[in-house]
């Protein structure tokens, strides 16, 4: 349950904080309407999630709201992206603690959207598959956002850069 309640939870607030990071006042507002609609999306399939006719492989976990978290979340970072570059207002983007911070979140979204529907296929073979150091990608691209994101609150207590 903490699972299903963690992924809203994360939505909220990192769409708030991408609301603030974002310039201009249609995506801001975007995103201010999508939040409850994202919202409502996910104590719907936590709902459905746990019905009783679900198969216990497939009970207890939101699957399509992870994978609509990320492709949102993607869009919100790109969007930033392009915002910063059209603007040209940070002179050195490796020493701006946002950019540093949304591409660290740009890395942990890109890996669950495009790895966790294999691995989820994946743990659902009845014949395994011996994938090696391939089975760890996911937890490597964890541990690379976590590093980013020290170096981003390294930048953020070392100056004010943006």
């Amino acid at each position: 349950m903490l699972h299903n309640l963690h992924v809203p939870l994360r939505y909220v607030l990192l769409s708030s904080m991408m609301y603030q990071f974002l310039e201009s006042k249609k995506l801001r507002q975007t995103i201010k309407w999508m939040i409850p609609i994202f919202l409502m999306l996910s104590v719907g399939e936590i709902y459905v999630s746990y019905q009783p006719g679900n198969s216990d492989q497939e009970h207890f976990w939101v699957r399509y709201i992870g994978v609509l978290e990320c492709i949102l979340m993607l869009l919100w970072i790109l969007l930033y992206f392009y915002e910063l570059l059209k603007s040209l207002k940070v002179v050195n983007l490796l020493a701006s603690a946002r950019f540093v911070t949304v591409v660290a979140w740009m890395f942990f979204f890109a890996s669950r959207v495009f790895f966790a529907p294999f691995l989820y296929y994946y743990a659902r073979m009845h014949g395994r598959l011996d994938l090696g150091a391939l089975d760890l990608i996911p937890d490597y691209m964890d541990l690379l956002t976590i590093l980013i994101l020290a170096v981003a609150v390294g930048l953020i207590t070392s100056q004010n850069n943006d």
